[in-house]
């Protein structure tokens, strides 16, 4: 890698078309729109002292009031809340509440390039068959939609990403406690992360379950130091209240996601209720469900790459709170199976079906961020493409089964 200056010349030219993205939407920075504002606006309060207010009834859209009596009125961009993050996230965003809401906004944005091109470093030596064509995948890569989105948005779903392929990497390397405790570092998102555990309980890895409870015991306390022990404990019913809320009061915003949850309220939304919508969700998300676990059961001797992309596949499909910035999670399964399928002798009807997927997922989102087709189209088509995804990642032990068990059948000849 560090004698290829194309290829650094390539992540050079990404670097700049990714911050030009994020000074194109500056009025909207300095206006307090992005989500970053929100992770800031909170950290910001509990700076001043002011706990957070896990209040299940002053949900307002998809923000929460924070108990705000006796503090000083904020600009716009600093007074916004997010309560919906675990509150030991606070922690990560109070560093930068010593600084001025644009400055720290910079600065925000400077990490998230340097997780997202740090992602490629970790996973460099395991995609060794993907090296020679990387100087597409890095084009690819920075001008993916969900990870532009991300940045101009400064949410913390690049540093998940980052986070997750540690996590890979050190399941790669028998390094099961370590793998755990990243995954434990991830769960500001822990929607995304508690499906990666649960297969992994599924497997009897317990060394990386241990380091998982180990990482939670952590930030468990970081949470009591942060918010206090009151303001912890009420988090978990808040976020239940919350999930019923936005299942009557935000279906348009639901139709947003990119997965079975959007794709249901696409389809449906005219006809059925939101009750109704929820109802086919969860049949839909537990049928997905039981399949994976048997699926992880049956082959969880399996290379690391196949189970854990397809677990993060499922994830994308079956998660309650799941929006576009979300799906640059996809890039592991994309590299990683991509990865696996170059290799020689690989079924090749799996790497067609597996190049098409992948070709259409990059296809729509491309087409969408130049305004070809709308995301309102965009998204239910990305859910279709993961579900897609993950039935060719569900089928590649079985193929692979099929092959081997021709090749050991006696031909005519030697029968004879």
């Amino acid at each position: 890698m560090l004698k290829r200056p194309l290829l650094w010349l390539i992540v050079a030219a990404m670097l700049s078309l990714q911050g030009a993205c994020i000074a194109s939407r500056w009025s909207a920075v300095k206006a307090g729109t992005p989500d970053f504002a929100a992770l800031y606006g909170t950290a910001k309060f509990v700076h001043r002292g002011v706990a957070p207010n896990y209040d299940p009834t002053k949900i307002h859209g998809v923000d929460a009031s924070v108990n705000d009596r006796g503090a000083k009125p904020l600009p716009p961009a600093e007074s916004q809340v997010d309560m919906l993050h675990p509150p030991f996230e606070i922690l990560l965003f109070l560093p930068f509440t010593w600084m001025p809401y644009a400055k720290a906004y910079i600065v925000w944005s400077a990490s998230n390039l340097v997780f997202l091109w740090g992602v490629v470093l970790v996973l460099w030596k395991y995609l060794p068959r993907l090296h020679p064509e990387f100087e597409v995948l890095a084009i690819l890569y920075g001008s993916f939609l969900p990870v532009i989105i991300c940045l101009i948005q400064g949410q913390d779903s690049i540093l998940l990403l980052l986070l997750l392929s540690l996590s890979f990497a050190a399941l790669a390397e028998g390094r099961d406690r370590r793998a755990g405790i990243f995954l434990a570092l991830g769960l500001f998102k822990f929607h995304l992360v508690l499906p990666l555990i649960v297969a992994l309980m599924v497997m009897r890895r317990w060394r990386v379950v241990a380091g998982f409870f180990l990482g939670f015991g952590s930030l468990l306390l970081v949470s009591f130091a942060v918010v206090g022990t009151r303001a912890t404990l009420k988090y978990i019913p808040f976020i239940s209240h919350f999930s019923r809320h936005i299942s009557v009061h935000a279906s348009e915003r639901t139709a947003m996601m990119p997965n079975v949850r959007g794709l249901v309220a696409f389809l449906s939304g005219s006809f059925a209720s939101a009750r109704e919508q929820s109802l086919i969700v969860i049949c839909l998300s537990a049928v997905i469900l039981l399949l994976t676990i048997g699926w992880i059961w049956k082959f969880r001797k399996r290379p690391a790459a196949v189970w854990f992309s397809l677990v993060l596949a499922v994830t994308s499909l079956i998660s309650y709170h799941y929006y576009i910035y979300n799906s640059v999670i996809l890039v592991l399964p994309l590299l990683l199976v991509t990865n696996e399928l170059a290799a020689p002798g690989c079924d090749r009807l799996l790497r067609r079906v597996f190049t098409a997927v992948a070709i259409s997922v990059c296809a729509t989102l491309m087409a969408a961020s130049v305004g070809l087709i709308v995301l309102e189209v965009a998204m239910p088509l990305l859910a279709v493409e993961t579900l897609l995804m993950a039935a060719a990642l569900f089928a590649i032990p079985y193929r692979m089964e099929s092959r081997v068990s021709h090749a050991s059948q006696p031909s005519a000849v030697t029968a004879l």
